[in-house]
Protein backbone atom coordinates (compact mmCIF):
# COMPACT_ATOMS: atom_id res chain seq x y z
CA UNK A 1 0.00 0.00 0.00
CA UNK A 2 1.41 3.37 -1.04
CA UNK A 3 1.33 6.58 0.98
CA UNK A 4 -1.96 8.40 0.80
CA UNK A 5 -1.45 11.31 3.15
CA UNK A 6 -1.30 9.44 6.46
CA UNK A 7 0.42 6.40 7.95
CA UNK A 8 -1.66 3.25 8.23
CA UNK A 9 -1.59 1.18 11.40
CA UNK A 10 0.74 -1.29 9.70
CA UNK A 11 3.09 1.44 8.41
CA UNK A 12 3.23 3.00 11.87
CA UNK A 13 4.01 -0.35 13.50
CA UNK A 14 6.67 -1.19 10.91
CA UNK A 15 8.40 2.13 11.45
CA UNK A 16 8.46 1.70 15.23
CA UNK A 17 9.79 -1.87 14.90
CA UNK A 18 12.63 -0.77 12.58
CA UNK A 19 13.41 2.19 14.81
CA UNK A 20 13.65 0.01 17.93
CA UNK A 21 15.84 -2.53 16.14
CA UNK A 22 18.28 0.21 15.19
CA UNK A 23 18.28 1.53 18.76
CA UNK A 24 19.36 -1.97 19.83
CA UNK A 25 22.19 -1.86 17.27
CA UNK A 26 23.24 1.64 18.33
CA UNK A 27 23.41 0.64 22.01
CA UNK A 28 25.22 -2.66 21.39
CA UNK A 29 28.49 -3.35 23.17
CA UNK A 30 29.08 -6.70 21.45
CA UNK A 31 32.46 -7.12 19.76
CA UNK A 32 32.29 -6.74 15.99
CA UNK A 33 32.62 -9.83 13.83
CA UNK A 34 35.53 -8.30 11.93
CA UNK A 35 35.55 -10.56 8.84
CA UNK A 36 31.80 -10.03 8.44
CA UNK A 37 32.16 -6.27 8.93
CA UNK A 38 34.99 -6.03 6.38
CA UNK A 39 32.96 -8.02 3.85
CA UNK A 40 29.95 -5.73 4.40
CA UNK A 41 32.04 -2.58 3.93
CA UNK A 42 33.62 -3.91 0.74
CA UNK A 43 30.17 -4.87 -0.58
CA UNK A 44 28.90 -1.33 0.08
CA UNK A 45 31.73 -0.02 -2.11
CA UNK A 46 30.97 -2.48 -4.91
CA UNK A 47 27.22 -1.81 -4.94
CA UNK A 48 28.02 1.91 -5.20
CA UNK A 49 30.18 1.22 -8.25
CA UNK A 50 33.46 1.81 -6.41
CA UNK A 51 36.55 -0.33 -6.12
CA UNK A 52 36.56 -2.15 -2.78
CA UNK A 53 39.28 -0.91 -0.42
CA UNK A 54 42.50 -2.88 -0.61
CA UNK A 55 43.58 -1.81 2.88
CA UNK A 56 41.38 -1.94 5.99
CA UNK A 57 42.66 -0.56 9.29
CA UNK A 58 40.91 -1.44 12.56
CA UNK A 59 40.99 0.82 15.60
CA UNK A 60 39.26 0.30 18.93
CA UNK A 61 37.67 3.72 19.42
CA UNK A 62 36.46 6.84 17.56
CA UNK A 63 39.58 8.63 18.76
CA UNK A 64 41.76 5.95 17.19
CA UNK A 65 39.65 6.07 14.04
CA UNK A 66 39.97 9.86 13.81
CA UNK A 67 43.74 9.69 14.07
CA UNK A 68 44.02 6.83 11.56
CA UNK A 69 41.79 8.64 9.07
CA UNK A 70 43.94 11.78 9.27
CA UNK A 71 47.18 9.89 8.75
CA UNK A 72 45.82 7.82 5.85
CA UNK A 73 43.96 10.61 4.08
CA UNK A 74 47.07 12.82 3.90
CA UNK A 75 49.71 10.22 3.22
CA UNK A 76 52.24 10.61 0.44
CA UNK A 77 54.83 8.13 1.71
CA UNK A 78 55.54 5.87 4.70
CA UNK A 79 55.72 7.67 8.06
CA UNK A 80 58.36 10.39 8.07
CA UNK A 81 59.53 13.15 10.33
CA UNK A 82 56.56 15.17 9.09
CA UNK A 83 54.14 12.62 10.52
CA UNK A 84 56.11 12.54 13.74
CA UNK A 85 55.42 16.27 14.05
CA UNK A 86 51.75 15.76 13.26
CA UNK A 87 51.50 12.94 15.77
CA UNK A 88 53.11 15.02 18.50
CA UNK A 89 50.79 17.89 17.69
CA UNK A 90 47.74 15.68 18.04
CA UNK A 91 48.74 14.57 21.51
CA UNK A 92 49.62 18.09 22.61
CA UNK A 93 46.22 19.40 21.57
CA UNK A 94 44.24 16.52 23.04
CA UNK A 95 45.83 17.31 26.38
CA UNK A 96 44.15 15.74 29.38
CA UNK A 97 41.77 13.65 27.25
CA UNK A 98 44.61 11.24 26.43
CA UNK A 99 46.93 9.83 29.06
CA UNK A 100 50.29 8.23 28.27
CA UNK A 101 48.87 4.69 28.43
CA UNK A 102 46.21 5.44 25.82
CA UNK A 103 48.70 7.30 23.64
CA UNK A 104 51.01 4.29 23.63
CA UNK A 105 48.18 1.87 22.85
CA UNK A 106 46.87 3.95 19.96
CA UNK A 107 50.35 4.48 18.56
CA UNK A 108 51.17 0.79 18.72
CA UNK A 109 47.82 -0.21 17.24
CA UNK A 110 48.01 2.17 14.28
CA UNK A 111 51.67 1.95 13.37
CA UNK A 112 51.54 -1.83 13.81
CA UNK A 113 49.13 -1.94 10.85
CA UNK A 114 50.89 0.62 8.64
CA UNK A 115 54.10 -1.11 7.66
CA UNK A 116 55.96 -0.57 4.38
CA UNK A 117 53.89 -3.18 2.53
CA UNK A 118 50.62 -1.55 3.53
CA UNK A 119 51.76 1.92 2.51
CA UNK A 120 52.89 0.56 -0.87
CA UNK A 121 49.33 -0.66 -1.56
CA UNK A 122 47.73 2.73 -0.94
CA UNK A 123 46.97 4.97 -3.93
CA UNK A 124 48.90 8.26 -4.03
CA UNK A 125 47.06 11.38 -2.95
CA UNK A 126 44.15 9.40 -1.52
CA UNK A 127 41.36 11.34 0.11
CA UNK A 128 38.73 10.43 2.66
CA UNK A 129 35.92 11.58 0.39
CA UNK A 130 34.44 8.26 -0.73
CA UNK A 131 31.51 8.86 1.61
CA UNK A 132 30.38 11.40 -1.01
CA UNK A 133 29.67 8.47 -3.35
CA UNK A 134 28.65 5.93 -0.73
CA UNK A 135 26.23 8.06 1.23
CA UNK A 136 25.66 11.69 0.27
CA UNK A 137 24.81 11.10 -3.38
CA UNK A 138 22.74 8.10 -2.35
CA UNK A 139 20.70 10.28 0.00
CA UNK A 140 20.07 12.78 -2.80
CA UNK A 141 18.95 10.00 -5.12
CA UNK A 142 16.51 8.60 -2.55
CA UNK A 143 14.98 12.03 -2.02
CA UNK A 144 14.66 12.54 -5.77
CA UNK A 145 12.88 9.18 -6.23
CA UNK A 146 10.42 9.98 -3.47
CA UNK A 147 9.65 13.44 -4.80
CA UNK A 148 9.13 12.04 -8.30
CA UNK A 149 6.68 9.44 -6.97
CA UNK A 150 4.80 11.48 -4.36
CA UNK A 151 5.46 15.14 -5.12
CA UNK A 152 7.08 17.72 -2.88
CA UNK A 153 4.05 18.31 -0.67
CA UNK A 154 3.40 14.63 0.09
CA UNK A 155 7.10 13.99 0.76
CA UNK A 156 7.15 16.89 3.24
CA UNK A 157 4.09 15.44 4.98
CA UNK A 158 5.66 11.97 5.07
CA UNK A 159 8.87 13.43 6.52
CA UNK A 160 6.83 15.11 9.26
CA UNK A 161 4.97 11.93 10.15
CA UNK A 162 8.08 9.76 10.20
CA UNK A 163 10.05 12.45 11.99
CA UNK A 164 7.53 12.46 14.82
CA UNK A 165 8.31 8.78 15.40
CA UNK A 166 12.05 8.93 14.81
CA UNK A 167 13.48 12.30 15.81
CA UNK A 168 13.51 12.11 19.59
CA UNK A 169 14.70 8.50 20.05
CA UNK A 170 17.13 8.45 17.11
CA UNK A 171 18.47 11.99 16.98
CA UNK A 172 18.03 13.34 20.52
CA UNK A 173 18.83 10.09 22.35
CA UNK A 174 21.27 8.47 19.93
CA UNK A 175 23.15 10.90 17.72
CA UNK A 176 23.07 14.04 19.84
CA UNK A 177 23.85 12.10 23.03
CA UNK A 178 26.32 9.49 21.86
CA UNK A 179 28.31 10.98 19.01
CA UNK A 180 31.67 12.23 20.19
CA UNK A 181 33.89 13.78 17.55
CA UNK A 182 37.26 13.96 19.28
CA UNK A 183 38.97 15.57 16.31
CA UNK A 184 36.50 18.23 15.28
CA UNK A 185 37.82 21.01 17.50
CA UNK A 186 41.39 19.81 17.12
CA UNK A 187 42.49 20.71 13.62
CA UNK A 188 42.31 24.49 13.86
CA UNK A 189 44.53 24.46 16.94
CA UNK A 190 46.81 21.85 15.40
CA UNK A 191 47.48 23.79 12.21
CA UNK A 192 48.04 26.94 14.27
CA UNK A 193 50.64 25.12 16.35
CA UNK A 194 52.52 23.60 13.46
CA UNK A 195 52.16 26.72 11.34
CA UNK A 196 53.15 27.42 7.78
CA UNK A 197 55.89 24.79 7.79
CA UNK A 198 53.35 21.98 8.01
CA UNK A 199 51.09 23.56 5.41
CA UNK A 200 54.02 23.89 3.02
CA UNK A 201 55.06 20.27 3.44
CA UNK A 202 51.46 19.18 2.87
CA UNK A 203 51.41 21.19 -0.39
CA UNK A 204 49.17 23.81 1.15
CA UNK A 205 46.36 21.40 1.98
CA UNK A 206 44.57 22.41 5.19
CA UNK A 207 43.53 19.91 7.82
CA UNK A 208 40.02 20.93 8.86
CA UNK A 209 37.19 18.65 7.71
CA UNK A 210 39.08 17.32 4.68
CA UNK A 211 40.10 14.22 6.60
CA UNK A 212 36.63 12.87 5.93
CA UNK A 213 33.33 12.15 7.59
CA UNK A 214 32.64 8.99 9.54
CA UNK A 215 29.66 6.73 9.05
CA UNK A 216 28.18 4.72 11.88
CA UNK A 217 25.12 3.51 13.78
CA UNK A 218 25.04 6.69 15.87
CA UNK A 219 25.53 9.36 13.23
CA UNK A 220 23.52 7.86 10.36
CA UNK A 221 20.78 5.86 12.08
CA UNK A 222 18.07 8.51 11.74
CA UNK A 223 18.51 8.87 7.99
CA UNK A 224 18.89 5.15 7.36
CA UNK A 225 15.56 4.44 9.04
CA UNK A 226 13.87 7.47 7.47
CA UNK A 227 14.92 6.61 3.90
CA UNK A 228 14.23 2.89 4.27
CA UNK A 229 10.72 3.43 5.61
CA UNK A 230 9.92 6.26 3.18
CA UNK A 231 10.74 4.09 0.14
CA UNK A 232 8.64 1.23 1.48
CA UNK A 233 5.67 3.44 2.42
CA UNK A 234 5.80 5.18 -0.97
CA UNK A 235 5.56 1.80 -2.70
CA UNK A 236 9.00 2.15 -4.31
CA UNK A 237 11.47 -0.74 -4.67
CA UNK A 238 14.11 -1.02 -1.98
CA UNK A 239 17.47 0.54 -2.83
CA UNK A 240 20.32 -2.02 -3.04
CA UNK A 241 22.81 0.74 -2.29
CA UNK A 242 20.89 1.87 0.78
CA UNK A 243 20.60 -1.73 1.97
CA UNK A 244 24.34 -2.29 1.48
CA UNK A 245 25.27 0.81 3.48
CA UNK A 246 22.82 -0.16 6.22
CA UNK A 247 24.31 -3.67 6.43
CA UNK A 248 27.80 -2.22 6.79
CA UNK A 249 26.69 0.28 9.44
CA UNK A 250 25.04 -2.53 11.40
CA UNK A 251 28.23 -4.60 11.37
CA UNK A 252 30.77 -2.06 12.60
CA UNK A 253 31.18 0.92 14.92
CA UNK A 254 32.34 4.12 13.24
CA UNK A 255 34.07 3.81 9.88
CA UNK A 256 35.73 6.16 7.43
CA UNK A 257 35.47 5.25 3.72
CA UNK A 258 38.39 6.33 1.54
CA UNK A 259 39.69 5.61 -1.92
CA UNK A 260 41.75 2.46 -1.55
CA UNK A 261 41.35 2.13 2.21
CA UNK A 262 38.80 2.16 5.01
CA UNK A 263 39.23 2.80 8.72
CA UNK A 264 36.88 0.68 10.86
CA UNK A 265 36.35 0.89 14.61
CA UNK A 266 34.88 -1.55 17.09
CA UNK A 267 31.88 -0.88 19.28
CA UNK A 268 32.25 0.41 22.84
CA UNK A 269 32.82 -2.12 25.60
CA UNK A 270 30.37 -0.32 27.91
CA UNK A 271 27.52 2.15 27.41
CA UNK A 272 25.37 3.46 30.27
CA UNK A 273 22.27 5.65 30.12
CA UNK A 274 19.74 6.93 32.64
CA UNK A 275 16.00 6.04 32.49
CA UNK A 276 15.41 9.06 30.22
CA UNK A 277 17.94 7.72 27.70
CA UNK A 278 20.62 10.27 28.52
CA UNK A 279 24.27 9.28 28.67
CA UNK A 280 25.00 8.76 32.37
CA UNK A 281 27.10 6.82 34.85
CA UNK A 282 27.32 7.94 38.50
CA UNK A 283 30.79 6.60 39.26
CA UNK A 284 32.63 5.72 36.06
CA UNK A 285 32.74 6.09 32.26
CA UNK A 286 29.38 6.35 30.53
CA UNK A 287 31.01 5.07 27.33
CA UNK A 288 34.23 3.06 27.35
CA UNK A 289 36.33 1.50 24.60
CA UNK A 290 38.78 -1.37 24.52
CA UNK A 291 41.80 0.92 24.02
CA UNK A 292 40.98 2.93 27.16
CA UNK A 293 39.29 5.90 25.52
CA UNK A 294 36.23 6.87 27.57
CA UNK A 295 33.54 9.50 27.95
CA UNK A 296 32.03 10.52 31.28
CA UNK A 297 28.57 12.01 31.62
CA UNK A 298 26.08 13.03 34.27
CA UNK A 299 22.47 12.77 33.07
CA UNK A 300 23.40 13.74 29.53
CA UNK A 301 26.07 16.35 30.27
CA UNK A 302 29.68 15.49 29.41
CA UNK A 303 31.85 15.98 32.49
CA UNK A 304 35.50 15.49 33.47
CA UNK A 305 36.37 12.00 34.66
CA UNK A 306 37.21 13.03 38.22
CA UNK A 307 33.74 14.52 38.70
CA UNK A 308 32.15 11.04 38.71
CA UNK A 309 34.96 8.95 40.16
CA UNK A 310 35.89 8.51 43.80
CA UNK A 311 34.33 11.12 46.06
CA UNK A 312 33.79 13.61 43.25
CA UNK A 313 34.65 17.29 43.51
CA UNK A 314 34.96 19.12 46.80
CA UNK A 315 33.33 22.52 47.36
CA UNK A 316 36.39 24.54 46.36
CA UNK A 317 36.72 22.73 43.03
CA UNK A 318 32.98 23.07 42.43
CA UNK A 319 32.96 26.80 43.14
CA UNK A 320 35.99 27.31 40.87
CA UNK A 321 34.31 25.64 37.87
CA UNK A 322 33.36 28.23 35.24
CA UNK A 323 30.93 26.08 33.27
CA UNK A 324 27.57 26.44 35.04
CA UNK A 325 26.16 23.16 33.70
CA UNK A 326 29.19 21.14 34.81
CA UNK A 327 29.10 22.91 38.17
CA UNK A 328 25.45 21.89 38.61
CA UNK A 329 26.33 18.28 37.81
CA UNK A 330 29.18 18.31 40.32
CA UNK A 331 26.86 19.58 43.06
CA UNK A 332 24.26 16.93 42.26
CA UNK A 333 26.96 14.25 42.31
CA UNK A 334 28.18 15.41 45.71
CA UNK A 335 24.66 15.90 47.05
CA UNK A 336 22.97 19.18 47.91
CA UNK A 337 22.59 18.25 51.57
CA UNK A 338 26.34 17.81 51.79
CA UNK A 339 27.24 20.76 49.60
CA UNK A 340 25.21 23.37 51.48
CA UNK A 341 27.25 22.58 54.59
CA UNK A 342 30.67 22.27 52.93
CA UNK A 343 30.08 25.28 50.68
CA UNK A 344 28.88 27.50 53.54
CA UNK A 345 25.54 28.39 51.92
CA UNK A 346 23.48 30.78 54.08
CA UNK A 347 20.15 29.33 55.16
CA UNK A 348 17.07 31.52 54.69
CA UNK A 349 14.72 31.14 57.63
CA UNK A 350 14.41 27.90 59.57
CA UNK A 351 13.87 24.27 58.71
CA UNK A 352 10.20 23.62 57.95
CA UNK A 353 8.31 20.38 58.26
CA UNK A 354 7.31 19.22 54.76
CA UNK A 355 3.52 18.79 54.80
CA UNK A 356 3.62 17.12 51.39
CA UNK A 357 6.28 14.63 52.48
CA UNK A 358 5.67 13.52 56.08
CA UNK A 359 8.76 13.01 58.21
CA UNK A 360 10.97 15.16 55.97
CA UNK A 361 12.04 18.79 56.23
CA UNK A 362 12.38 21.71 53.82
CA UNK A 363 15.38 24.03 53.86
CA UNK A 364 15.95 27.17 51.79
CA UNK A 365 19.38 28.61 50.97
CA UNK A 366 20.85 31.64 49.23
CA UNK A 367 23.34 30.89 46.48
CA UNK A 368 26.87 32.20 47.05
CA UNK A 369 28.23 34.77 44.61
CA UNK A 370 30.07 32.11 42.57
CA UNK A 371 26.86 30.19 41.90
CA UNK A 372 24.52 33.00 40.99
CA UNK A 373 24.99 32.30 37.32
CA UNK A 374 23.99 28.68 37.80
CA UNK A 375 20.45 29.33 36.56
CA UNK A 376 18.98 31.61 33.93
CA UNK A 377 17.17 33.73 36.50
CA UNK A 378 18.01 34.81 40.07
CA UNK A 379 17.27 31.89 42.35
CA UNK A 380 17.47 30.39 45.79
CA UNK A 381 17.83 26.67 46.41
CA UNK A 382 15.21 24.58 48.17
CA UNK A 383 16.74 21.39 49.58
CA UNK A 384 14.18 18.61 49.75
CA UNK A 385 14.04 14.85 50.19
CA UNK A 386 12.58 12.47 47.65
CA UNK A 387 9.00 11.44 48.40
CA UNK A 388 9.89 7.74 48.29
CA UNK A 389 12.96 5.78 49.30
CA UNK A 390 15.35 4.21 46.80
CA UNK A 391 15.82 0.44 46.65
CA UNK A 392 18.53 0.65 49.30
CA UNK A 393 16.08 2.34 51.70
CA UNK A 394 17.70 5.78 51.52
CA UNK A 395 15.97 8.93 50.38
CA UNK A 396 17.77 11.08 47.84
CA UNK A 397 18.21 14.72 48.81
CA UNK A 398 18.26 17.21 45.98
CA UNK A 399 18.16 20.96 45.38
CA UNK A 400 15.42 22.72 43.46
CA UNK A 401 15.88 26.23 42.09
CA UNK A 402 13.09 28.56 43.20
CA UNK A 403 12.52 32.30 42.62
CA UNK A 404 14.96 34.45 44.53
CA UNK A 405 12.16 36.43 46.17
CA UNK A 406 10.49 33.53 48.01
CA UNK A 407 10.74 34.38 51.71
CA UNK A 408 10.90 30.95 53.35
CA UNK A 409 11.10 27.20 52.75
CA UNK A 410 7.34 26.60 52.86
CA UNK A 411 6.67 29.31 50.28
CA UNK A 412 9.44 27.87 48.11
CA UNK A 413 7.92 24.38 48.22
CA UNK A 414 4.49 25.81 47.40
CA UNK A 415 5.99 27.62 44.39
CA UNK A 416 7.25 24.33 42.96
CA UNK A 417 3.64 23.05 42.93
CA UNK A 418 2.24 26.41 41.78
CA UNK A 419 -0.01 26.71 44.84
CA UNK A 420 -0.17 29.13 47.75
CA UNK A 421 1.75 28.42 50.96
CA UNK A 422 -1.56 27.86 52.78
CA UNK A 423 -2.67 25.34 50.16
CA UNK A 424 0.63 23.51 50.32
CA UNK A 425 0.56 23.48 54.14
CA UNK A 426 -2.80 21.69 54.00
CA UNK A 427 -1.43 18.83 51.88
CA UNK A 428 -1.26 15.37 53.41
CA UNK A 429 1.25 14.17 50.88
CA UNK A 430 2.72 15.55 47.67
CA UNK A 431 1.45 13.91 44.47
Amino acid sequence: MSYSGGLTVGQYAGTVALRDDWIRIAESTERCDRPTAEAAVRQAYRVAGLDAPDVIVWMDSPLGGTLASVVLSHHTAPPTRLWAEVWDGLWDQLGERVGPDLRDRLTEQLWGQLDERVWARLPPGMRAQTDEHLWRRLADQVRARLEQRLGDRAVAQLWNELGALLWEPLRDQIEFQLVDRPGFDLWDRLQHRLGEQLWTQLEGRPFPWEHGRQLGPWSEVYWLVLFTRALDIAGLPASPRLAAVATAVRAVGWWWPMRGAAVLTDRPTALHRDPQGRLHHPDGPAVAYADGYALHAWHGTRVPADLVTGDGWGPHRILAERNAEIRRCAIERRGWDRFVVEGGLRQVGRDHRDPGNPGQVLRLFDLPEQLRGLYHQPARILVVSNASADRDGRRRVFGLPVPADVPDALSAAAATFDVTPAEYAALARAT
